[in-house]
């Protein structure tokens, strides 16, 4: 892409496409780039196109008015590279860095000036135009290119700080919520219950009062000792009624005396009752608030913290291509400072030496600073209040959260956290059976064990992880008779078959569990009910929609298998039957004149943890296709095409990848017993297909050639 004139360029800079727009901060360094570019290339283009071999194989001679060939190389870096920037903090940048390749054929254009400086270190005129344009170039690398590269590492750190922020933000909310609505109601409910309590004290002595009196009554109106005279003597029957009543006005003090505590006794009891009821009332509100507050907390915890964990592993990316780009530019910096040596220093050994020492010299992060201060977060998303022992309140619909219980299958085997981490089914009820559930938002919920690690659906396989991210969140629904179903996010079931867990698809037995508190109670109550099976739609239908897939994340492999090398002139084969999941490696590199050829029925899958280099070939075509069947005039196989899949962080592709289809197999004819003349011809290659076709049927009672392989 040659642009049209400096000078208007820099007038003008509106006037370029929005295809070529790019962030501010890069803009003047591209107009630089570009301005040292553009004068020399006009030249060259009105120049005569005599170099012959002084151009060297790059079409540029260093004549006037020819410019060197690295004068142009950071036209093309700047172009890809700085346009590139626009998008550097997107999501998904460091999974596809295309200015790598432009930074690679910038250092190695770099060398071949650096080497055709040596070449002509006699032309002192050459020199100084070389000298002229090479330390402008030292100049722009040392002070709007590291200092861009840096700066967006700055802001990788500033986005990974923002982010601790918000997960901080949700403890802040949570105690801000707590001292102006929890806690008041906390030391509000502290003061009711010791009221209560000193009531209650009251209503106890009371009651001995109303005992001791009613009871004295009734000792006193069961045993008086007045005796009726057996003859009817007037003096005798007088005393008989003055022991009467005496007995009888002792009584009635008593009864006086026990029907007052009995009244009083009555009003304390109603009073505490009273009491009672309302700190009742009131320690079930402050359950509820205290749940819903932290279900705020615990929803912004996994929502900020899920965000988190996917930026580290942005950034780690990001900051491994910036250093990969650091040591590119201290190389290209290197080769620079030979063209500007003078025309003595070249011609001795002198220039040789800096020559050698670039092509040696391979430097650290001893230049740039990309290191990160990765803010310390706390893994336990569990709510740090206290929580509110009430009972007597109504539940309302759903499960109780921040308590522990048993997740229980028909097998009525609880699932555990195994010693090594896995997930199991035992039939005790210790600490490795027990289980929180957490409020995760949005009707999700968590279900972490007693380490604080999440259950979680990887790809259809049950682990636990201490992220927090779509995997580990669950939705539980009513399977009937207090059984629940726990779906993950891919809408599959957590299954217990015969003692092994799994996720199902099914809504059987084996994927149906009781959730019980550890006194037996339910710890959910009337949960949504699980959506029966559609019923089968009639013909005729219309049309079917097709949704969008659901996206996945790019796994990159563990790097199980280290690095894998194929060196110059080398010719290595990868058996693709032996991984069938693919080969996990640290690092993949064919280096030029090295041929990486593929063999196996299945296709090739390379996952790499830091990058995947091809200078040389990688050559996953398919196989020649089967003759027609000897002298059939059929057609012969059709041609086997090869499939690939490479996942790293930073994928280089400097040589060639071919995944061709084979040639097609040989047709037959009249009387052929072989083909080894192949008299017939080939048939025509394939189109990069993962598996050709079979050939047509020859004459009767002939076969088909088979399909390549």
């Amino acid at each position: 892409c040659i642009l049209p004139h400096s000078t208007e360029l820099l007038a003008r800079p509106r006037a370029l496409p929005d295809a070529l727009r790019m962030a501010p901060a890069y803009s003047a360094v591209v107009l630089l780039f570009a301005a040292a570019a553009v004068a020399p290339i006009a030249a060259l283009a009105e120049a005569p196109s005599d170099c012959g071999s002084a151009c060297g194989g790059t079409g540029l001679a260093w004549g006037a008015p020819r410019v060197p060939p690295g004068q142009v190389l950071l036209q093309a870096r700047a172009t890809a590279h700085f346009h590139s920037r626009e998008e550097a903090l997107s999501r998904d940048h460091s999974l596809h860095r295309p200015e790598q390749t432009s930074l690679m054929e910038t250092l190695r254009r770099a060398k071949d000036a650096a080497h055709d400086a040596l070449e002509g270190a006699g032309k002192a005129d050459r020199n100084a135009t070389q000298a002229e344009w090479a330390q402008k170039m030292i100049d722009d690398i040392a002070n709007d290119v590291l200092p861009g590269i840096l700066a967006d590492h700055h802001m990788d750190q500033k986005r990974l700080d923002e982010t601790a922020g918000k997960i901080e933000g949700c403890l802040l909310r949570l105690q801000d919520r707590n001292e102006t609505e929890i806690a008041p109601i906390m030391a509000a409910v502290a003061s009711e219950k010791a009221e209560l309590g000193r009531h209650r004290e009251a209503l106890k002595h009371m009651n001995a009062t109303r005992e001791t009196f009613c009871n004295g009554t009734h000792a006193l109106l069961s045993s008086h000792s007045c005796v009726l005279p057996a003859l009817l003597h007037p003096d005798e029957l007088a005393d008989y009624m003055d022991c009467v009543q005496q007995w009888l006005h002792e009584s009635q003090a008593l009864h006086s005396m026990c029907d007052e505590a009995h009244d009083n006794f009555t009003a304390q009891e109603k009073l505490v009752d009273g009491l009672q009821n309302n700190h009742t009332l009131r320690m079930c509100s402050l359950a509820t608030d205290r749940t819903n507050v932290c279900g705020v907390y615990t929803a912004c915890r996994v929502e900020h913290d899920g965000d988190y964990t996917q930026l580290v592993g942005e950034v780690v990316k990001s900051a491994s291509g910036r250093k990969l780009e650091v040591q590119a530019l201290a190389k290209i910096t290197c080769f620079l400072e030979v063209v500007k040596m003078s025309p003595a220093e070249l011609g001795t050994d002198a220039g040789r030496a800096k020559f050698a020492s670039c092509e040696e010299h391979a430097p650290g992060n001893a230049t740039l600073d990309l290191s990160f201060d990765f803010p310390h977060i706390s893994k336990d998303v569990r709510c740090p209040l206290r929580r509110v022992e009430a009972t007597g309140c109504v539940r309302k619909p759903g499960c109780e959260f921040d308590v522990p219980v048993l997740v229980t299958s028909h097998r009525r085997e609880h699932l555990r956290e195994e010693v090594d981490g896995s997930i199991g089914m035992g039939a005790e009820s210790g600490p490795e059976e027990r289980w929180i559930l957490s409020d995760a938002g949005n009707g999700k919920v968590l279900i972490s064990s007693y380490s604080g690690k999440h259950l979680q659906d990887f790809e259809g396989t049950v682990k636990l992880d201490v992220n927090l991210q779509a995997w580990e969140q669950w939705t539980l629904e009513d399977a009937g008779s207090s059984q629940v179903l726990l779906t993950s996010h891919r809408g599959q079931h957590l299954q217990d078959s015969e003692g092994t867990v799994k996720l199902g698809d099914g809504v059987q037995s084996g994927e149906q569990w009781a959730i019980h508190k550890e006194d037996g109670a339910p710890a959910c109550l009337s949960l949504p009910s699980a959506a029966p099976a559609p019923a089968p739609t009639p013909s005729p239908t219309p049309p079917a929609t097709t949704s969008a897939p659901t996206p996945r994340s790019c796994y990159m492999g563990d790097g199980a298998m280290g690095a894998y090398t194929v060196g110059a002139g080398e010719s290595k084969v990868l058996n693709t039957d032996t991984a069938p999941e693919g080969f996990n490696f640290t690092s993949v590199t064919v280096a030029a004149g090295g041929t990486l050829e593929v063999e196996g029925s299945r296709p090739l899958v390379i996952r790499a943890l830091e990058r995947v280099e091809v200078f040389g070939l990688l050559n996953v075509s398919g196989g020649r296709g089967g003759n027609a069947g000897n002298d059939s005039p059929g057609a012969g196989g059709g041609a086997g095409g090869g499939a690939l899949l490479v996942a790293a962080p930073l994928i280089t592709v400097e040589g060639a990848v071919h995944a061709d289809g084979g040639d097609g197999g040989d047709a037959g004819g009249p009387g052929q017993g072989t083909f080894a003349n192949g008299h017939f011809g080939d048939g025509h290659g394939g189109k990069g297909r993962a598996g050709g076709h079979d050939g047509g049927a020859g004459s009767v009672g002939h076969d088909a050639g088979a399909a390549g392989s």
